[in-house]
């Protein structure tokens, strides 16, 4: 299913302008040493991205992120959210401007407020791009071209959604399409959206 994902992964990507060949760097959770004082960063050549620790992501450190982001020039910037919000953070303790021209930044896997978003846009320079998915690959969904509205795909999961609760919030409950080893069917996610018309 991780081949799968990926294609999915990257229709989405291209949305926000992401294309083929495309350089990334990646600061979501790489494990490039177990020392605080470690390596921060790891090239992986097959794919010819930058991974970045976003466990060594601190203050004192931040010279060396930016220094190891200047010297790969990236298309894109593939971060969790709060490591994100946590570099522009740094970069304005230190009065700094982002260094590097960047097509887009693809943010996700963690929650993503509207005021947070548009701080990243003012510091990156572009758009943040955010997507809805999980472990279990049992739905995805991603926002538009042109929208910040996330859109599930009909070819990745089957998606119904509960009753609404007090709030206007529903459930997804997914119906996956690509693990056939361990089918989940009607998974009750725990996750609440807001469904638009």
């Amino acid at each position: 299913s991780r081949p799968k994902e990926q294609a999915f992964l990257e229709a989405q990507w291209r949305r926000a302008g992401y294309a083929d060949g495309a350089r990334l760097a990646v600061v979501r959770g790489e494990v490039t040493s177990d020392r605080a004082s470690g390596r921060i960063a790891a090239h992986d050549p097959a794919r010819d991205w930058l991974l970045l620790s976003s466990y060594h992501l601190t203050a004192p450190r931040l010279s060396e992120y930016l220094d190891a982001l200047i010297r790969f020039r990236p298309d894109v910037l593939h971060i969790y959210p709060s490591a994100a919000l946590l570099l522009a953070a740094h970069l304005d303790h230190a009065g700094m401007r982002w260094p590097v021209p960047l097509q887009c930044v693809l943010a996700a896997s963690e929650r993503l407020t509207d005021p947070q978003r548009r701080r990243l846009e003012e510091v990156f320079g572009c758009r943040v791009y955010s997507w809805y998915g999980h472990a279990e690959r049992a739905v995805l969904a991603g926002q538009g071209r042109r929208s910040e509205l996330f859109y599930f795909w009909p070819a990745y999961g089957r998606v119904e959604f509960g009753p609404p609760d007090a709030d206007g919030l529903q459930e997804v409950i997914a119906t996956g399409f690509h693990n056939l080893a361990m089918p989940l069917v009607r998974y009750r996610t725990g996750d609440y959206v807001r469904v638009h018309d």
